[in-house]
């Protein structure tokens, strides 16, 4: 009888012990949870500003066909940032392509203005993209990314020293890799944003095959222009491989590009990851 009320007392303890174990996990990580989303909030805030890019991009094989288009890119205090291109279009006018990101309300919205379409993307509130922590850090002179964990961004090999953009202070980052070499310069006083690239595309016999350069032609600090942000009401919710079709029925005869069909199964496997019920932007979040 004492042993069997011994053992049944210590498989009391032990469940107990295990129970509280689990509590405390769980509450850790609850704790270690809001923290990161804490420190993640704080990082997403942004000092507003507008910036206008020149892209231009050459061929060595092919040194008569030049690709040029405009860039833009805003960020609002509230740590929301859009990047768009004025892309050509068959009809040779310019149709303007924005994905802009919201990290207060989790969403990363890709816009086809032309169609009037979206594809909505839903992010974790621990997610990087989101809250903008694989980008570099300001606090850090632009060397180190926002993660907080001290490494240069991915690709990176060093800092080059400091120098200016159109009057603006600009550190020097050099890229490599088998495949390509980039100089960036980063404004160290505005969100580490990017206000000049070179790049060289190499063969796989390490000739340069390709050079693009990407350069600010204006730079407004401040509040950049509301409607760059909109996402109107009649706007329709499209997977992206839809929207390729939208655009395609409309101005190439129902022909969908070769660049666009090779990368359509990556686009919509990230489609069917963050959007799998295809959700349109929340309501609050359209003009």
């Amino acid at each position: 009888m004492y042993f069997r009320r011994f053992f049944r007392w210590r498989t009391t303890l032990l469940l107990g012990a295990v129970l509280l174990f689990v509590a405390v996990f769980l509450l850790t990580k609850e704790v270690r949870h809001g923290y990161r989303v804490a420190y993640a909030q704080t990082k997403a805030a942004r000092i507003p500003i507008f910036i206008t890019l020149t892209h231009r991009a050459t061929s060595v094989a092919r040194p008569d066909k030049i690709i040029e288009y405009t860039m833009y890119h805003a960020a609002r205090s509230d740590g929301a940032t859009m990047d768009g291109q004025m892309m050509p279009r068959p009809d040779r006018q310019r149709y303007l392509v924005r994905s802009i990101r919201f990290p207060a309300k989790g969403m990363l919205v890709d816009v086809a203005d032309d169609v009037k379409a979206t594809s909505t993307y839903f992010l974790a509130d621990t997610s990087p993209t989101r809250w903008g922590l694989h980008e570099f850090d300001p606090a850090r002179q632009c060397a180190e990314i926002r993660d907080g964990e001290g490494k240069l961004a991915a690709g990176a090999e060093k800092v080059d020293g400091m120098d200016s953009v159109l009057g603006f202070r600009a550190v020097h980052v050099v890229w490599g890799d088998s495949e390509n070499h980039a100089d960036e310069w980063r404004a160290v006083d505005f969100n580490c944003e990017m206000l000049k690239k070179h790049i060289e595309f190499k063969d796989s016999a390490g000739n340069i095959a390709g050079v693009t350069d990407t350069v600010a032609t204006a730079i407004a600090p401040g509040d950049p222009p509301a409607h760059l942000f909109d996402l109107p009401a009649d706007f329709s919710e499209q997977s992206p491989s839809k929207l390729d079709m939208s655009f395609a029925a409309r101005f190439t005869k129902g022909i969908v590009a070769e660049y666009l069909r090779r990368s359509q199964p990556q686009r919509e496997s990230r489609y069917d990851k963050y959007n799998p019920a295809g959700r349109p932007p929340a309501v609050e979040a359209r003009k």
